[in-house]
This record gives C-alpha cells, structure tokens and sequence, in this order.
C-alpha cells in the first residue's frame, strides 16, 4: 500500500542513504514529468509536540517553495502522543479507540518562497520555515533532532543513569569546550579509587573537579542535569565520568570504554568480579556463569582483582571479543 504513494525511502542505518533520499527528492522536485507533491515530515521523528525539534535540511535542497502544514489535536485525552519514552503505538491505538472522537485540526500556511540566500544553504531555508511555523503555532522550537532521540533511548535501554540528560550534557560538554579536552578521560586515569567519599560533589566541588568557571550558566546547567531529587545538593561525580565515558567513546570500538570502566569501578584501574560485572553490564549480555569463567581465566593466581591488559587475554578466544570490538553505536538501540 506504501508502494502505491511511490515514496521515497530513506533508510536510517544506512550511511549512504540520506544523499540517496536527498538526490531523489531533488530529482523530483524539479522534475517536468507529473509527480505529485512529495509530502515530508521535516523533524524526521515523533515528539510530543510541544516544540519544534530541528528540522532535516533534505525537503529543502531542491530550494523551490514549499507548503508549511500544521497538524493541532486539540482533544481533552491526547491519545495520539508517541514517543520514546511513554505508551507504545499499541496502547495508543486502543486508547485512541475508546474515545467517541479524535479532532484533527490542519492548517495550510502561505507557500513559502525562499530567498536566493535560503537556496544557496538548506539548513538556513530549514531553520526559518522552522521559526515560522513556530511562530504559527505559539509553541518554541529546541535544538533535539532524531539522533538525539536516538542516543537518550540507547542509554535507556542499557541501564545507564540520566538517559533523558545524555543529550543536553553532549551539548553542554561542547559549549564548555570539554569535548575536545578529553577532560573526563583524564581524570579517571589518574584517580585511584572513586569512593562516595570524593564522588559526592556540590556544584563548587564540581566545578573546581572539572577546570570550569563557577560562574559559567552552562556549567550551573552540566550540573544540575545529573541531581536526583533525593539529593538536590550533590551528585555522584562516578555517574557523570559514565556518561562522559560513553559520548567519548561514541562510534568507537567498545574496548576503548571498557578500558576506561576499569579505572572508574576499579582500584588503580584492577577490578574484581562484582566490579568486572559493573564494567561491561552496559556493555554486553553476560550471564554471571560466562562471567566468572572469564575472571576465573584472567586471574590464574588466584589474586581477586584483575587488569584490562589480563581481561583482554582472558577473551582472546571467547566470543565476547568480538562484541567488544564493535563500534559504541547509538543505532543499534540494544544490547548484543
């Protein structure tokens, strides 16, 4: 049936994909021959509609006009909601299913003819159709795109802490110039050991940990990004250096974290097996069987503790190898 509306795919795991999609659209859209109007939604996910997230720049590389769309669902029940975090399509049908009636308002703006700046730079054409229907309807428009989406349902999905923060705090690392510094890196390599006595910080101690300015709003923010509600006062510095950790060794082999994961759960970077399980359960599936035979092979003298260099060679053969060579991707959303 989708075959019928001749689409255009666009496949998401596939890097070479997007300039696939992107030639297409622009194929058609200057085309002479009778294809009917391509149909995008620009945002290229589902939110919660109460603002804008970046808009995909490819319905805007053929630089010709464009019809902007609102779609309002002014129900006292929203039903129609679907995120990634929240009821799944399932619940949402039958919810949506159990109402007398579903009101769907559309609203057709003025086309929308691009300036010969905005033809020249798509993402400049996304960002003012963008603020314009914003504008239109009176909600504000956020920095999120899909592959934000993407990496907080990935951190979900693995257990890691603050998934809903991972990427606010990618964003704020940047601001702050942290991400090129390797800061967080570094400080786990020269810690001996984090124990709640040095990883309980306040917003002083943080920054003073981190090399930032007190004063600094995007540092303020950093902070209060990681406070739980029963500790409104402090956070846990070792929840932090995770998922610094983790944006660094993003799209990188899964042993350049796990060296990392020695030092943040070790004692001068040695491990024992309650610790070694910490360190690769965001990691891999293990079950505590194949675990403790992987120790049981990385300390032949019987020493309790372990190093990365012994657990390398302990998985020289195994299986689990292989797994850990594998690229830190966001786009598979689960463990393997």
């Amino acid at each position: 049936m989708i075959d019928y509306a001749q689409p255009i795919y666009v496949c998401r795991e596939d890097p070479h994909s997007r300039q696939t999609t992107i030639r297409e659209i622009i194929q058609r859209a200057n085309s002479k021959e009778d294809w009917p109007q391509i149909l995008i939604f620009p945002e290229g996910t589902c939110t919660n509609r109460t603002s804008l997230i970046k808009f995909k720049p490819g319905a805007f590389y053929p630089g010709v006009p464009i019809q902007p769309v609102l779609m309002r669902y002014p129900n006292k029940v929203d039903t129609v909601t679907w995120t990634w975090e929240g009821p799944n399509a399932i619940q949402l049908l039958w919810r949506t299913l159990t109402q007398f009636h579903t009101f769907c308002e559309i609203e057709f703006l003025p086309v929308y003819y691009p300036s010969e700046e905005e033809k020249a730079n798509p993402k400049l054409y996304a960002d003012n159709v963008r603020m314009l229907m914003a504008k239109a309807l009176d909600i504000p428009i956020s920095d999120y795109t899909f592959d934000d989406c993407k990496l907080m349902t990935f951190v979900k999905n693995v257990g890691m802490p603050h998934p809903a923060a991972i990427a606010d705090i990618g964003k704020l690392r940047e601001t702050l110039k942290i991400a090129a510094t390797d800061r967080e890196s570094k400080i786990v390599a020269s810690e001996r050991q984090f124990t709640d006595a040095n990883s309980l910080l306040t917003y002083p101690q943080f920054a003073e940990r981190m090399q930032l300015n007190v004063q600094q709003e995007a540092a303020h923010n950093l902070f209060h990004k990681l406070i739980r509600p029963e500790t409104p006062d402090v956070i846990d510095f070792r929840e932090y250096l995770l998922l610094a950790l983790f944006l660094i060794t993003l799209y990188k082999p899964k042993l350049i974290f796990v060296e990392s994961l020695f030092h943040l759960y070790g004692v001068n970077g040695r491990v024992n097996r309650t610790q070694l399980y910490q360190t690769l359960q965001n990691l891999v599936r293990i079950s505590q069987k194949e675990l403790n035979s992987i120790f049981l092979q990385a300390d032949p003298d019987n020493l309790g503790t372990i190093d990365y260099s012994q657990f390398v060679n302990a998985i020289e053969r195994n299986p689990l190898l292989a797994k850990l060579q594998k690229n830190n991707d966001p786009n598979n959303l689960r463990l393997g």
